[in-house]
């Protein structure tokens, strides 16, 4: 029987949806935290994963990876690393998570590509920082300053010239900072598209009469359609960062111009399920196990 591990420090709801996918399919897995990984050089055996002490997993899941100092958060990422040179699945790859989950390594891929991504800026420099900003507020346009390493909205600020302060603890010493796109309506609105095996499976409608439209935030989903281009767009953004899955948010500004805010290596679906009525877990534990016969 396949033995694979599941990656995350909190299984949760997405952990154990994807935990019993794999059980209807025979497979035999492990909930392992990064954490508790080590590796021992002078060894033969020189990974130690909890739960795989006599061989390595068959394939490893990606759920979540922990936060933590720069060091800490690279050892995590060479375990994954380590794991990949080793022929064994890692789904997604360290590669993947290190290009989607630094925001400017993102947006300078997307740039690089052609994609339509929010006009950005970004400084170690408080001062060139602040000039920036004076610049965008006598236009009076918006900006939204983003930590570099953040998801579902958390430490975002929409700064403005009657707002104009920024969050220096949330920065951390690095501005990353966005021109605010305008859509059409009064509320905000974007689409998270699910893509798979650079195949859209899903896609909802998120609103809110916040700014932010995260689920975590306080966003409500809708079921709903993505055309023709805001398909191309999301699975050439998956592509960019090389996602087996990926969760791309997308904006569609006044003059419906496609934009991409966001590529999600390590997506929640909750909310996307509920408005779709789909099974991920089913779909991404199906497509885990087709690439692992390969």
């Amino acid at each position: 029987m396949k033995h694979c591990a599941i990656v995350t420090d909190d299984p949760g709801w997405h952990g154990q949806k994807i935990k019993n996918a794999f059980i209807s399919r025979g497979v035999n897995t492990t909930f392992v935290s990064l954490q508790e990984c080590f590796f021992s050089f002078s060894d033969n055996n020189d990974i130690f994963i909890p739960g795989f002490e006599n061989r390595l997993p068959d394939g490893v899941f990606v759920r979540g990876v922990p936060g933590g100092t720069l060091e800490e958060v690279v050892f995590y990422l060479d375990i994954l690393h380590a794991l990949s040179e080793k022929n064994i699945l890692v789904y997604n790859s360290a590669s993947c998570i290190e290009k989607s989950v630094d925001k400017i390594r993102t947006t300078s891929l997307l740039a690089a590509a052609g994609l339509n991504t929010p006009k950005t800026w970004v400084s170690s420099s408080l001062v060139r920082t602040g000039k920036f900003l004076s610049k965008c507020f006598s236009s009076n346009n918006e900006v939204i300053c983003k930590p570099i390493f953040g998801s579902q909205g958390k430490g975002m600020v929409k700064l403005d010239k009657n707002n104009p302060f920024l969050d220096l603890e949330t920065a951390n010493g690095v501005y990353y900072l966005q021109e605010f796109i305008r859509t059409k309506s009064d509320k905000s609105i974007d689409w998270r598209i699910f893509v798979i095996a650079n195949h859209v499976v899903a896609t909802m409608r998120r609103e809110s009469t916040h700014w932010q439209t995260n689920v975590a935030q306080g966003g409500e989903c809708y079921k709903d359609k993505c055309n023709d281009d805001m398909q191309k767009v999301s699975k050439k953004a998956a592509s960019l960062v090389g996602a087996d899955y990926a969760g791309i948010d997308i904006m569609v500004d006044k003059n419906n111009t496609v934009w991409v805010t966001e590529i999600n290596s390590v997506p929640a679906w909750k909310g996307l399920e509920n408005a779709c009525n789909i099974d991920i877990a089913e779909l991404l534990v199906d497509d885990f196990l087709e690439k692992l016969k390969k």
